[in-house]
């Protein structure tokens, strides 16, 4: 058996190793491209389901993609959307309080429920690094 004092040197080395490697990709989990999603509105119509809703954009991402994704039994389609403030597709919104006024073209009873989900390049760390970040916005329920 190993004396005491080597089993302690390997553990608080482990340790130290554990706390360098989380410090490094802390940046990485703690970047958000937004916040304080708020939804306003939720409403299904003969055309489909309305969604209004506001969140914080924050200055380090700008959005690659906006997409729908309709679950019917657990297997995901995307549907098409229109953006009620006419906004062209992936328009990146500037930093701070936005809005969302978007009518997702599915009929209620076609799926389970409905996400909408984004795509944001964000800049982390140094100069030059960035990380791609997919989200779920918020999710819509048709029961």
């Amino acid at each position: 058996m190993k004396p005491m004092y080597t089993r302690w040197l390997s553990f608080l080395t482990g340790v130290a190793f554990s706390l360098l490697l989380t410090a490094s990709y802390l940046p990485v989990w703690t970047v958000k491209p937004y916040a304080k999603v708020e939804v306003l509105e939720e409403a299904w119509t003969d055309l489909g389901l309305i969604v209004r809703a506001v969140f914080t954009k924050n200055d380090q991402c700008k959005l690659i993609d906006f997409s729908v994704v309709a679950f019917t039994d657990g297997i995901p389609r995307y549907v098409q959307f229109e953006d009620l403030d006419g906004l062209p597709e992936n328009h990146d919104r500037e930093a701070g309080r936005q809005g969302l006024n978007i009518l997702v073209l599915s009929e209620y009873d076609e799926q389970d429920f409905i996400e909408l989900r984004t795509r944001h390049k964000c800049a982390v760390g140094g100069e030059g690094q960035d990380i791609t970040v997919t989200k779920v916005f918020s999710r819509h329920d048709t029961d």
